[in-house]
């Protein structure tokens, strides 16, 4: 369990997802994991102290807890990340995509502050998506890609979506290798 929000931790949401992949591989029952990431959550540790931030964050948990029922479960994994499991389909995760950004965007009172947040959110589906293994990492590049489209929005995994990861990983080697080699200015 998380100690901050009382919700599941990664290991407890990685075994829930092995269960949902066997569940899935018997059933023929789509699975879609959500990866949440708070869009700008830095400034509110910033500017009104961690403890506003935690109580921020404890809230989000609240309100995600709440999307939750029989078949949708929710995980921090960490700082202002949150993982959602939901055995459902494009059009049933894209409704609960939406259902999490608008609750997720009211604002929270906490500590004489109202903190107006947006979140933004990547998707994979299973089996569609990949194997079990590799379905955090492309809900993550799915989320880096709602973020990169301004945020506030969630996205679908999609093969390209490899590509521009490693281009980013690739691009950090050579410009370390440029530092190391004195070849800035």
């Amino acid at each position: 369990e998380d100690p901050l929000t009382g919700l599941a931790n990664r290991a407890s949401f990685d075994a829930w997802l092995h269960e949902a992949v066997h569940r899935s591989d018997r059933e023929a029952q789509p699975v879609a994991v959500f990866f949440v990431d708070l869009d700008a959550f830095k400034p509110v540790n910033d500017s009104f102290g961690h403890d506003c931030g935690d109580a921020v964050l404890r809230e989000v948990g609240l309100r995600l807890q709440a999307l939750s029922g029989h078949d949708v479960k929710a995980a921090r994994v960490g700082g202002d990340e949150f993982l959602l499991l939901a055995h459902a389909g494009r059009e049933d995760a894209a409704a609960l995509a939406r259902r999490a950004l608008s609750s997720l965007t009211k604002p929270i009172a906490t500590e004489g502050h109202e903190v107006q947040l947006s979140c933004s959110i990547g998707i994979v589906l299973y089996p569609e998506h990949g194997s079990r293994p590799t379905l955090l990492a492309r809900a993550d590049a799915a989320m880096f890609a709602a973020k990169r489209s301004g945020g506030a929005t969630y996205a679908f995994y999609e093969p390209s979506m490899d590509a521009d990861v490693r281009d980013k990983l690739e691009l950090l080697r050579d410009l370390r290798r440029a530092v190391d080699d004195k070849r800035l200015e």
